[in-house]
């Protein structure tokens, strides 16, 4: 145990003796350097003043320390030491701004420093704050630190108690942009005193210190969290060991997921908890660093927009939301919920291959399936609830899922549950879903091929002809397809939307019903028909042709018009007629609802004459800019690309059009007709951006703003109004801030011109200072501006009266003076504003009146009350308001109304100074009147009060006198209670009673309800006889034996009565004191069994802030669930490394355009499909008659060529000229321009016929190629530059890779690829295979060094690339400015101490805080904290949640009994707490 203090009285206060000082003294002061001692050590004992709070002074209570400020409630308060800090809270300051690192220092009692509620106190710059040498504990709700270091430097270093705890007291408390980090161990800034721990951070405790009261609901929110924002675990619920009171009670956490807690928020005893991890507003989601989270089946778990990574205990309900990600480490899972985007990862969860959730599971309930389970091959989830909603199941990622394995099961559910409860998020895999014998569902994958998981749910059919012609559809006789372009295109999807390939259900061509149109879409008339059908059908030829399915007939076909009806695989025509067949039209007509898709087609048997399509028409409308005049059923190409054309015939031009001439083509409908000849318009340039001028709004809030230099040819908008405005002058005024468009009207013949842009301000504005009193909304505003102020939460008692200001003020918004919360416009002058308070609680009291007591008006009155003697009256009033102002009474003889005594005129109440006494005989009722000091009134009454000195009159019988014969006599008494003749109660009235005539005494008695008695005793004689007595017969003979003289004459007792040794004594049950009275837990804190040999010093030296500094992004960036990882190898600058070539790829400032028939990914974009064009095994050998580019191409003539003697494989073939041409239904295709295959490879053709001359860009169904001397180069790989669309593009084995998204390399050095190209405008962070990089439009910058920002954080760049061991507090300074990192990464989540070669500093956000101070907690004790570092001189009173505590050299006196002179107060104190 810690030893007594001696202590020493001077003549103002008690001085406790430095303890350090004397352990320096005795021990450690050859080893400490004269510096250390003199500032840390030696510094004069401060003396501090008795903690007051506001509602513990009266109003004549002065301070008469001179080393305390005094404030009045009103004031905003601006604070520098502990002190001033302790005179701000207890003149009731709710809004107090911290300057510097202020130090608390430690109760001698080990006592928690208390905050009042209602109070805010904020850091005036990053290096403000409290430094806690101690505990600290709220005495309210609504407690705030915003902007500032909150410190708890107590440590293990003198073996005493750490004291580092938050205690909320079951209050709230606000943490917004805090730093509470605190670097421990030998390299702190506390000198010899960092002790063993490396952090030390607080913890937050829901309860109290030992012996405080609490509240009903404990809650913790942390906004804005920062690197430095750092707990050591929070404590919603808790035991009351180790000197700290219990909290069961409500419990809410919402704290940002940048905050780190170590130990994790516990919740395990609460009545009700809600605990929300809550990320940013950017699009990657932020990563929570709450370490563990323990609950009960009454706390719920909400993670939005944040990826947490956790061991998880007992939590009855996690909701994951708003791209949310949860991979939980250990513990079990009870009921969960996953929706908008996230994802439940179970690849993290230790060894085991079998994940349990005890309760429900909730998928995505919304049309999309948004919610995702990430799992691998070897686990499993079981449920045993229900399932609900759809969820996908990835494996590995969810961005990039792995394949599935066949026949592995991945969810088991014992509750109620769907086939779409769980589907794949793989292509070409499904997930089975089966009901076992013990009703248990689960879902397995298979691939897309396993045709029994092939269900057939919905087809689409792409494309099918309208119109064929019959005879190019007859079979041939080598079973070749007759006509390719007579086919259906047709998508088939599985329930789940999987696609579905044409080889897994075969059967769709027998499926398909062919009916003449007529007799289906006809009336009942032909429902007995049989000659609905046709010899036609459809075949396939899926490995040539997917998913294509071509129409046959043979020569007995028919022509006419016929529908084609497909059906699913199984559907029942049993009862279609007695034979299950389809006969009439009829039966068909009773497959309606099982048809899938129906097409209709006319089949003719005269040969289609191909018409050429009508040429398009077209014209300018320059005012909307579109083309109109296009037919709305028509296809249309612009410059060889397909255009869609809106409902009403027109087409909106693009930018590209501009300037040029298009060329427009009508497409054929259908096989009966050819494209039409083309229409080229000229499409005129945009005239020129006018050039104009703007002048800002003024500071006021007035939209003043102007542009100038304009004309009324001219047209103007905001960027934020779609709408244009036609200028009417040579001025536009009245403009509020913001960016506006100017440009030239369209006209006739003109379209609107270029814009030109201009931005109007507004003119700063004066800022003027704001301070509240007794309030909150003080500081800095400018004119104009809103101003909102919120009142203090009045007293008990008391409520909110008005605002009183120094200036008159513009309310707005609906409030006024009268308004608790309240807002007005910022007038051009500094405002001063107090709020003012009322009382408007009437005053209790009581009256007393011997053992009777009334606290009430009496509305009946009995006079039930009696009293002999003279009694005395008490009265007592107190007021939770302003206080008692008098007290009045008045003494009636009779009951009156509460009417009446309030009608009595001032001059009839007496006015109570003290105890006052009532007289028999009378009757009384005490009444009394009492008033505040706001003017409240209350009126209390005493029953009716009898006073009767006076005892009953007997009459008719005196006392001891004797009576012959029985007597009568009176009793009478105005207040008789009753009347007893020998001891036996004969009345309880006035009146006659009798005593018989029986020989003896006979005591009479009479009692009144005063107590008044009466009593006569009287003798009553015998009767004389009525016959005298005769003499007897026989007269008595004298005895022949006298009485004799007993032997023993009596004698007095040897042991005579005594007095009893046991006095009658109070009853036996009386109320006593209980013999156990309460006290203080058994396992109450003690201070350590040996005294600490070294104690945190105030360091000379410390980081100093700079004058400018990188401000945190309003974006903050947040922490991925996967960090890039430094890899074992980089890129390293070579001897030719980036140097920027004359030819090098550059955006210049003439950058090339983009032609109009350039390669660009389009939005039709197609997929990659399953064969998609690759290079062959045999490709591009050099055959012996490989096609060359022949000097005599053959040319369109008016006799095309006939088809040649020789001819190849495929399409192309090789005429006698030995050109290459591609033939099309027997004839050269010369309109034909794309890609063909033949054996030798793929070809470029131009107007029919290989073009060898072509070194470009091709592009068709697959993608964009590389095409070299008119072939595919599939051997282009990397990156390569295109002479045709002058731009540099990413090839993968010949294509352009427009999936490609990183850095590639070339001989220019590594440059920035997005969707497939060179990306100049990029800069940032990129990652390839050699890890993170620095580039700077488009390219990567070795030379850089400082901070950059991804989606995954700030980092820190060393030479181009992240430095991934940078770790603790470095300065950076491309931002002057000390940061705290994490392998290579800013960390914003961290809030603590850390350690430099300056000393220990509280970090927030992840970066020094220079301004905290306030009381901490660490692993030694509770500490107070000054600007940043302990302060251990700190000797006195200090209060947390737990009470009143005695502060002995920073820190609490726990082993200190007795009393103790503080300021102006003694104190009585127990075990370091004030009684």
């Amino acid at each position: 145990m810690r030893k007594n203090l001696k202590r020493e009285r001077t003549k103002d206060s008690k001085v406790i003796l430095n303890r350090l000082g004397k352990v320096v003294k005795k021990s450690i002061a050859a080893a400490m350097s004269a510096s250390f001692i003199t500032v840390s050590i030696m510094t004069p004992v401060m003396s501090v003043p008795h903690v007051i709070y506001a509602s513990e002074r009266s109003g004549t209570d002065k301070y008469t320390d001179d080393s305390v400020k005094v404030y009045a409630q009103s004031d905003s308060v601006t604070v520098t030491s502990q002190s001033e800090l302790e005179s701000a809270l207890n003149s009731g300051s709710t809004n107090i701004v911290i300057s510097g690192s202020v130090t608390i220092a430690e109760n001698s009692d080990e006592t928690p420093f208390m905050i009042p509620g209602g109070v805010t106190i904020t850091g005036q710059d990053d290096n403000s704050g409290l430094v806690f040498r101690g505990a600290m504990q709220l005495a309210g709700d609504n407690v705030t630190f915003s902007g500032m270091q909150l410190h708890f430097i107590s440590t293990d270093a003198l073996q005493s108690a750490i004291h580092r705890e938050i205690f909320l007291a079951g209050h709230s408390l606000i943490l917004d942009s805090v730093d509470t980090y605190v670097q421990g161990g030998s390299g702190s800034g506390l000198g010899g005193f960092g002790g063993t721990e490396e952090e030390l951070l607080p913890t937050v405790y829901a309860g109290a210190y030992k012996g405080s009261s609490i509240g009903s609901k404990a809650s913790l929110t942390i906004n804005n969290a920062i690197d430095k924002t750092m707990l050591k675990g929070v404590y919603m619920s808790h035991d009351g060991d180790e000197g700290k009171v219990a909290y069961t009670g409500d419990a809410e956490v919402l704290i940002d997921a940048k905050t780190t807690v170590r130990e994790g928020i516990h919740s395990e005893n609460s009545s009700q908890a809600d605990i929300k991890i809550q990320g940013t507003s950017q699009s990657i989601s932020a990563g929570c660093k709450v370490s563990s989270f323990y609950g009960n089946d009454k706390t719920t778990l909400t993670l939005d927009k944040c990826l947490c990574n956790a061991d998880f205990k007992n939590i009855e309900n996690i909701i994951l939301d708003n791209e949310a990600g949860l991979g939980i480490i250990s513990g079990n899972l009870k009921n969960i919920t996953i929706k908008n985007k996230s994802f439940l990862d179970i690849t993290t969860y230790g060894s085991s291959n079998f994940i349990e959730i005890e309760g429900d599971f909730t998928g995505s309930t919304s049309e999309q399936t948004d919610a995702y389970l990430v799992t691998d091959n070897t686990r499993q989830l079981i449920i045993n609830g229900n399932v609900t909603g759809k969820t996908a199941i990835a494996i590995d990622n969810k961005l990039f899922p792995k394949d599935y394995m066949s026949g592995c099961t991945y969810v088991t559910a014992a509750g109620k549950s769907s086939a779409g409860s769980f589907i794949s998020l793989k292509t070409g895999w499904i997930l089975k879903y089966d009901i076992q014998d013990n009703n248990e569902a689960s879902w397995t994958a298979q691939t897309g091929s396993d045709e029994q998981t092939k269900e057939l749910a919905r087809i689409n059919i792409e494309s099918a002809p309208d119109r064929v012609y019959l005879n190019n559809i007859f079979e041939n006789d080598d079973y070749t397809i007759p006509d390719t372009d007579a086919a259906f295109y047709i998508k088939c999807y599985d329930a789940n939307d999987n696609i579905i390939s044409g080889e897994d259900i075969e059967w769709l061509t027998d499926n398909v019903v062919i009916i003449k149109t007529e007799y289906w879409e006809g009336t009942d008339e032909y429902n007995d028909n049989t000659d609905w059908g046709n010899s036609i059908w459809l075949r396939t030829d899926l490995e040539k042709y997917p998913d294509t399915y071509f129409i046959e007939a043979n020569e007995s076909a028919k022509a006419g018009t016929y529908t084609f009806l497909f059906l699913p695989e199984k559907y029942n025509i049993t009862e279609m007629n007695d034979s299950g067949e389809l006969s009439t039209v009829k039966d068909v007509k009773k497959l309606k609802d099982d048809i899938l898709a129906e097409w209709k087609i006319e089949f003719t048997d005269k040969e289609i004459v191909q018409e050429k399509m009508e040429t398009p028409s077209v014209s300018i409308d320059y005012y909307n800019e579109i083309l109109t005049g296009f037919d709305i059923k028509g296809t249309y190409t612009v410059n060889d690309r397909t255009v869609t054309v809106s409902q009403d015939g027109t087409l909106k031009l693009s930018e590209s059009y501009y300037g040029t001439d298009i060329t427009i083509v009508r497409k054929a409908d259908n096989s009966n007709y050819t494209d039409s000849d083309s229409e080229i318009i000229t499409i005129p340039s945009r005239r020129e951006a006018p050039q104009i001028k703007g002048t800002d709004a003024d500071s006021k809030g007035n939209n003043n703003g102007t542009i100038t230099q304009i004309s009324p040819d001219m047209e103007y908008r905001c960027i934020t109004d779609g709408n244009w405005t036609d200028c009417t002058g040579n001025t536009v005024t009245g403009l509020a801030p913001g960016e506006y468009q100017v440009r030239l009207k369209a006209d006739d013949n003109n379209f609107a011109g270029n814009i030109a842009s201009v931005i109007i301000g507004r003119q700063q504005a004066k800022t003027y200072h704001v301070i509240i009193g007794n309030g909150t909304g003080s500081g800095d505003y400018e004119e104009g501006n809103k101003v909102t102020i919120q009142a203090k939460q009045a007293a008990d008692g008391m409520a909110f009266d008005k605002w009183v200001s120094d200036v008159t003020l513009d309310y707005i918004d609906g409030t006024d003076e009268f308004s608790e919360k309240a807002v007005f416009k910022m007038p051009e002058s500094d405002v001063e504003l107090s709020a003012e308070y009322k009382d408007v609680t009437a005053p209790s009291g009581q009256i007393t009146i011997s053992t009777k007591e009334w606290t009430s008006f009496c509305n009946k009155v009995t006079f039930g009350l009696f009293f002999k003697d003279t009694q005395k009256v008490t009265i007592s009033a107190e007021d939770k308001g302003l206080g008692i102002d008098r007290i009045f009474y008045y003494i009636s003889s009779e009951a009156k109304s509460i009417e009446d005594i309030a009608a009595l005129k001032d001059n009839e109440w007496t006015e109570y100074t003290d105890v006052f006494s009532i007289t028999p005989d009378r009757k009384s009722v005490v009444y009394v009147k009492l008033t505040d000091k706001g003017g409240n009134k209350k009126y209390l009454s005493s029953d009716g009060l009898v006073f009767d000195a006076s005892s009953p009159v007997i009459s008719g019988i005196k006392n001891n006198e004797s009576y012959k014969d029985s007597v009568d006599f009176t009793v009478t008494d105005d207040n008789l209670e009753y009347v007893e003749i020998d001891g036996v109660i004969t009345g309880y009235e006035n009146g006659s009673y009798n005593i018989a005539n029986k020989a003896g005494s006979h005591v009479v008695k009479a009692v009144d309800k005063a107590g008044n008695i009466t009593q006569i005793t009287i003798n009553m004689l015998d009767k004389e006889p009525t016959t005298e007595p005769t003499e007897p017969t026989t007269k008595p003979t004298e005895s022949t034996t006298k009485p004799t003289e007993p032997t023993t004459k009596p004698t007095e007792s040897t042991t005579k009565p005594t007095e009893p040794t046991t006095k009658p004594t109070e009853p036996t049950t009386k109320p006593t004191e209980p013999t156990t009275k309460p006290t203080e837990p058994t396992t109450k804190p003690t201070e350590p069994t040996t005294e600490p040999t070294t104690k945190p010093t105030e360091s000379t030296t410390k980081p100093t802030e700079p004058t400018t500094k990188p401000t945190e992004p309003t974006t903050k960036p947040t922490e991925p669930t996967t960090k890039p990882t430094e890899p074992t190898t980089k890129p390293t600058e070579s001897t030719t490394k980036a140097t920027e070539p004359t030819t090098k790829p550059t955006e210049s400032t003439t950058r090339p355009t983009e032609p109009t028939t350039k390669p660009t990914e389009s939005t039709t974009k197609p997929t990659e499909l399953t064969t998609k064009a690759t290079e062959p095994t045999t490709k591009a050998t050099e055959p012996t008659t490989k096609p060359t580019e022949s000097t005599t191409k053959p040319t369109e003539s008016t006799t095309k060529p006939t088809e040649p003697a020789t001819e190849a494989k495929g399409q192309l073939v090789l005429s006698s000229d030995t050109s290459w041409y591609y033939m099309k239904n027997g004839k050269i295709d010369y309109d034909y321009d794309d890609l063909a295959q033949n054996e030798y490879g793929w070809w470029k053709i131009s107007n029919g016929t290989v073009d060898f001359g072509y070194t470009g860009l091709a592009q068709n169904e697959y993608g964009w190629w590389k095409i070299s001397n008119g072939t595919v180069d599939f051997s282009a790989n990397g990156l390569l530059y295109d002479n045709m669309s002058e731009k540099w593009w990413y090839f993968n084995n010949g294509a352009v890779d427009y999936n490609y998204d990183g850095l590639a390399l070339n001989e220019y050095g590594w440059w920035k690829i997005s969707n497939g190209t060179v990306d100049f405008k990029y800069t940032g962070l990129a990652l390839n295979e050699y890890g993170w990089w620095k580039v700077s439009n488009g390219t990567v910058d070795f030379g850089y060094t400082g901070l950059a920002q991804n989606e995954y954080g700030w980092w820190k760049i060393s030479n181009g690339t992240v430095d991934f061991s940078a770790n603790g507090l470095l300065y950076d300074n491309m931002s002057e400015k000390w940061w705290y990192f994490n392998n290579g990464a800013v960390d914003y989540n961290y809030d603590g101490l850390a350690l430099n070669e300056y000393g220990w500093w509280k970090i927030s956000y992840g970066t020094v805080d220079f301004g905290y101070t306030g009381l901490a907690l660490n692993e030694y004790g509770w500490w107070m904290v000054n600007k940043g570092i302990p302060d251990i001189t700190y000797n006195g009173i200090a209060a947390n949640q737990y009470g009143l505590w005695k502060v002995s050299n920073g820190t609490v006196e726990f082993n200190y009994t007795g009393t103790y002179t503080f300021g102006n107060g003694t104190y009585t104190i127990v075990n370091g707490l004030v009684q």
